[in-house]
């Protein structure tokens, strides 16, 4: 549910605005009665400008931002809580992995921050480095002036 929130808002910034999820109603006599038809979100496959985003560790732990204030960015973010990590470019099918865990969302400035996850095989050492990597994001940020909207618990 929350990665379709998520997704949601990305596809909602896309767009320019916030619309609705399904076509016109069907033209009807019988004015008590509306039928919508409801499509499926899609996410794009090119990441367009205006949101950022950046995989660190194979996509272990991915930030995802939209909206941020222009002295942020996520590649400085990322700078700034993994300094000298590889940064890895959008990847559409490494945002949608079902094993991807939202571990926090903050906020600031009007802009928006995912922090996610990787929870692939809930052990071992790289399930670890993730895990740790992510919350002390999560902290980092807070302590920063950013505000928790969610945070997994």
């Amino acid at each position: 549910m929350r990665r379709c929130l998520i997704a949601g808002f990305l596809l909602a910034l896309l767009a320019g605005g916030c619309g609705h999820a399904g076509s016109k109603p069907a033209a009807s006599t019988d004015k008590t009665r509306l039928v919508y038809k409801i499509e499926p979100m899609t996410v794009p496959k090119e990441l367009p400008p205006g949101p950022c985003f950046v995989g660190l560790h194979s996509y272990d732990v991915m930030l995802l931002g939209t909206r941020l204030p222009k002295e942020s960015s996520c590649s400085s973010i990322a700078n700034d809580l993994f300094p000298g990590v590889e940064q890895l470019p959008w990847s559409r099918d490494d945002y949608l992995n079902a094993d991807q865990v939202d571990e926090c969302e903050l906020e600031r400035g009007g802009g928006r921050l995912h922090v996610m996850r990787s929870d692939f095989d809930q052990e071992g050492p790289r399930f670890d480095w993730a895990y740790d990597q992510s919350q002390r994001a999560c902290e980092r940020l807070e302590k920063a002036g950013w505000k928790i909207v969610f945070q997994e618990k």
